[in-house]
């Protein structure tokens, strides 16, 4: 799954640039098949682990390595960080681009270490139905996300932790945790 996935973020001829809906509505090509990749590596994760949990853990590790090596396509070009916060903002506006087809929509932090990015419009939530019987599903789902930033982040020698909050459908914020080095 992970070269797979690696592969069709990183190949040049490939239209993720592209906006996610054109202007009749309806979804690019790239942006279904990334949708449906992703939805097959979740259910198959579901499918291969005990627990949830044991998905959840799959999911991110699969995006954990897909992170790492997008964020070194997009930065092989010779973007230099000058501190954690300019790889931060990195991720909200390029590396969100080329995954998700939109940037971050808000960015907020404490100064110390943590990080709040908020996207108000998260590529699969609005075809997630509200419920109870659905907030496994989505919890799975968003694992896949939370990889590919501590992947991306993970990749310049920055650790972090990443979870993700569903605050109203389809609004989600992911919370970015810098571990200080002992």
């Amino acid at each position: 799954h992970t070269l797979s996935l690696s592969l069709f973020l990183s190949t040049p001829h490939h239209s993720l640039k592209t906006e996610l809906f054109s202007s009749s509505g309806e979804m690019s090509v790239a942006a279904s098949a990334f949708e449906l990749l992703v939805a097959e590596i979740c259910k198959s994760s579901l499918e291969c682990s005990e627990t949830e949990d044991a998905a959840s853990d799959r999911i991110d590790s699969i995006a954990f390595h897909t992170g790492q090596a997008l964020f070194e396509h997009c930065t092989r070009t010779g973007s230099r960080f000058k501190n954690e916060l300019d790889v931060v903002k990195f991720i909200c506006r390029d590396f969100w681009q080329l995954a998700f087809q939109k940037k971050i929509d808000n960015l907020r932090t404490n100064n110390k270490g943590v990080y709040v990015l908020r996207d108000t419009q998260f590529w699969i939530l609005p075809r997630v139905a509200a419920g109870a019987q659905y907030s496994r599903q989505t919890k799975t789902l968003l694992s896949f996300p939370c990889g590919l930033i501590r992947g991306g982040l993970a990749s310049v020698g920055i650790a972090a932790s990443v979870k993700a909050e569903l605050t109203a459908l389809p609004e989600c914020q992911f919370h970015i945790e810098i571990r200080q080095p002992a």
